[in-house]
């Protein structure tokens, strides 16, 4: 009697222990499936806010093509399910009276949740309407050397004044990247941004891949140097607070090239754009010069997300 009693206790132990496992199992399958639920609910969610600023920029750019974007504005309210979540849209127009260009950004949010899409868009610096932008290659100071075009270039001691009040550093607040590191440079090339640099020794363009493709508009607080034989595919426009040294066999196939102090280029290179220096310009041997207008066109970087 007494080992029968056992027996049916030893079973029903089991039994239970079996049922808090299957009740903790299912406890755990519930709060998966509901967090793999609230994943999905947030991500559908998401992309609806991504989808919405991302139509809202284009619809922003358009208009600023047309000429009829001039101010901030707010849309009206919007729903968005699952969830009968209120968004709300809200576009922004900065501008920097002592930079031109401006910055534009596309705000879409619910009370749980926004998303940010900005765009840049820069014009030459100082501005087109400078004179020294109407030659291709103009000096502060004075020019050593020869190029194809001599009587393209030319000495005017306003632009270095005009130059040297440039203040490199009010670009900080655009840029929205470091300049690349080796393997970058090497991997993926240039990718419409804005690179900004600070350090005290300058920066470099490294020669790791014989043509560098995309577009980039360059500021440097100090010195650039661009390595030899690198060949440039994309528009490039560079800013140089201090001295910029081309290396030889360089060729550039769409840059504006702006520098506060001194320029060297080497022997062999070749550029098409407009270049404009506060100092003096060296030139190497063999230099190849041709006008390209299109670099002052506007800058517009990547869309990014904020």
């Amino acid at each position: 009697m007494k080992a029968g009693t056992c027996s049916r206790g030893s079973v029903s132990i089991v039994i239970l222990l079996a049922c808090v496992v299957l009740t903790g199992a299912v406890q755990a399958l519930h709060y998966s499936l509901r967090e793999e639920i609230d994943s999905e609910y947030q991500s559908v969610l998401r992309r609806q806010l991504q989808a919405a600023a991302g139509d809202v920029m284009r619809c922003a750019l358009q208009q600023e093509q047309s000429g009829n974007l001039t101010e901030s504005f707010s849309l009206p309210e919007q729903i968005l399910y699952p969830g009968q979540k209120i968004m709300h849209t809200e576009v922004v127009l900065e501008k920097d009276e002592n930079l031109p260009g401006r910055k534009l950004t596309v705000t879409a949010g619910i009370d749980t949740m926004q998303l940010k899409l900005a765009e840049i868009c820069l014009q030459p610096p100082l501005g087109r309407e400078q004179d020294f932008y109407k030659n291709t290659l103009t000096a502060g100071k004075k020019v050593k050397g020869m190029c194809n075009r001599p009587e393209e270039v030319i000495c005017v001691a306003e632009a270095g004044r005009i130059l040297d009040g440039l203040d490199v550093s009010g670009y900080k607040k655009w840029g929205r990247y470091s300049f690349l590191t080796d393997d970058e440079y090497q991997q993926l090339g240039f990718g419409k941004g804005i690179y900004y640099n600070k350090d005290l020794y300058g920066a470099r363009l490294p020669c790791i891949v014989e043509s560098l493709k995309g577009d980039a508009f360059l500021i440097s607080e100090k010195n650039i140097t661009i390595e030899d034989k690198l060949h440039l595919l994309g528009r490039l426009t560079m800013v140089v607070g201090d001295s910029l040294v081309i290396g030889d066999g360089v060729r550039m196939e769409k840059a504006l090239l702006i520098v506060k102090n001194n320029l060297r280029i080497g022997v062999n290179c070749s550029i098409k754009g407009i270049i404009a220096v506060g100092g003096e310009v060296t030139i190497g041997d063999n230099f190849t010069l041709q006008r390209r207008d299109d670099v002052l066109e506007p800058y517009f970087a990547a869309v990014y997300l904020e």
